[in-house]
């Protein structure tokens, strides 16, 4: 557990690095391509219990046979069915929390 802690804290100082050193141009541009990533090639999914986090939807497959489940949002579900077309409920978690 300690190399974990010690892993994201490696991970904090440089994301904090990585932001200090854009100016507010850059920055918009990147949150910006984040949004659209976000909107477009990510689903919502979680462990029941836990906090949602987006992932892309090409590693969706693999984070379900983990035990992951999908966010049950409108959104969520929609870009889904367009996607793959329906999908089974027991996919789906029953909360959002």
């Amino acid at each position: 557990m300690k190399v974990k802690k010690m892993k994201n804290e490696n991970i904090s100082k440089s994301m904090k690095i990585f932001w200090q050193n854009k100016d507010i141009n850059e920055i918009n541009e990147i949150n910006k391509k984040r949004s659209e990533t976000l909107l477009n090639e990510c689903v919502w999914i979680k462990k029941e219990g836990e906090k949602p986090f987006p992932c892309k939807i090409e590693y969706l497959l693999s984070k379900l046979s983990q035990g992951f489940l999908i966010v049950n949002t409108e959104k969520n579900i929609l870009k889904l069915n367009r996607i793959f077309g329906e999908i089974p409920d027991f996919l789906i978690a029953n909360k959002n929390k």
